[in-house]
């Protein structure tokens, strides 16, 4: 963190080849990550658009101008050159989210911790970029009253971790019953 200040030329350097790297490992294993359907890989135990989710988490210690200017453009190349996907943080992202959502080539934001952001806010803005939120935790009584679909009514996945399979049924028979 320290060089992000002090050697910004070296940390650039350094997000070069780390991208190059993770390009063409990317590209390497490739072949053997065919779960389909194309276009699209799973992590997490979710879909997501786009052969690659990046892991962010370290930005959020950043301001969102440091992300922007220094590590955003990596990101971004490495988005480009795969062809899209998306990004992946846990924490409370919301001091970044907006500088997440405006990366190039970013088809979804993966969400590690939902309950530390203001996810109101967050889907937002990511509602009008048309940029999914992945992994949104909401209680259960926004689930089976069907509030969940006024407050997101599209561009969502959602998480909700039930107690058991039989109460997982019930919470889904409710929710898709609205």
């Amino acid at each position: 963190y320290v060089d992000l200040c002090q050697d910004p030329a070296l940390v650039a350097e350094a997000m070069a080849t780390v991208a190059t790297a993770q390009i063409g490992f990317a590209r390497h294993l490739a072949p053997y990550m065919n779960d389909g359907p194309t276009g699209w890989t799973h992590q997490h135990g979710f879909l997501v658009r786009g052969p690659i989710l990046i892991r962010i988490d370290s930005a959020i210690m950043l301001s969102p101008r440091m992300y922007r200017e220094q590590i955003a453009p990596h990101d971004a190349r490495v988005l480009r050159e795969l062809g899209g996907g998306g990004l992946h943080s846990c924490g409370n992202i919301n001091l970044n989210g907006l500088e997440y959502l405006d990366v190039p080539s970013v088809q979804c934001l993966d969400l590690g911790q939902p309950d530390l952001n203001d996810l109101d806010r967050l889907y937002a803005m990511a509602r009008e970029r048309r940029i999914p939120l992945l992994r949104v935790s909401v209680p259960e009584h926004e689930l089976t009253s069907g509030s969940v679909l006024r407050r997101f009514p599209t561009g969502v996945s959602l998480l909700h971790p039930a107690k058991s399979l039989a109460d997982a049924r019930r919470i889904m028979t409710a929710y898709l019953s609205h």
